[in-house]
Order: structure tokens, then sequence, then C-alpha cells
């Protein structure tokens, strides 16, 4: 048990340390709210994964999210990115909610991290938490 708990203190210690350098919450926070969701928020870390949702209280277009894509993407500190501005994969089921999605990876410490970062307002997250998300 104490091995876990070491390997989380590890994983969080760093993914504080990445979201700090990349400037990724600064930018984001111009936005909405930063909530973090999954492992990093739990405390229950055992590899480089960082879920977010950006908050707002109405909910991000499409056009928005780009353009919020395209400063991630000229900051320059992440490896590979991607965009969906409407999540419409017919599998998806209730463990996402329902807005525009940016993933952001990166070499880190030899693994690779991925960030996953959904864009809502603040109606979808209460929806989501409740697990009554809709999708369009």
């Amino acid at each position: 048990m104490e091995e876990i708990l070491e390997e989380n203190k590890k994983y969080q210690k760093t993914a504080d340390e990445l979201l700090k350098s990349s400037g990724l919450l600064d930018i984001l926070k111009k936005y909405g709210e930063v909530h973090f969701a999954g492992a990093y928020s739990a405390g229950l870390m055992m590899h480089g994964d960082i879920d977010m949702r950006v908050v707002r209280d109405k909910e991000f277009t499409v056009e928005e999210v780009f353009e919020i894509f395209k400063e991630l993407y000229f900051a320059g500190k992440f490896r590979s990115y991607f965009i969906s501005g409407d999540w419409d994969d017919p599998r998806k089921g209730k463990e996402f909610p329902d807005g525009c999605y940016v993933g952001i990876k990166m070499d880190l410490n030899d693994e690779r991290w991925k960030l996953d970062i959904w864009f809502v307002s603040k109606i979808e997250l209460e929806r989501y938490r409740q697990g009554q998300t809709y999708h369009r």
C-alpha cells in the first residue's frame, strides 16, 4: 500500500510541475473556472493523465474552443494536439460530458502524458456529475 501512495505522490508532484511550467492553467483560466477530475483530483495517480473541465455559465461554441486550441498550440509546450468540437461518437456513454474537447500530449520523464480538457457550461457540469449528461 505504501508503494502505491509513493507512486501517487510522485505523479502528483510531476503533474503540478507540468501544469505550472507549461502555463496551461494561466491560459485556461482566462476562459472559465478550471475543475480537475479523475485520478489527479482524487489523489490516485498511477500514470501521466490529467483530466480537466473548463466551466463557465454559457456553452462554449466550436469557434471559441478552436481559438483556445490555437492559443494552446502556439504556446508550443506540448507534443500533439487533438480537438473535437462536438464529440458525437455513438459509442459515447455517460463517462464524458457534453461539450467541446481538447486533448494534448507531451513526453515528460520518459513517459507520455495525456491531458484531457473539456469545455462545458455550468449546467452541463451539474448534469454530468449527476449522471444526466445528454447528447446532441
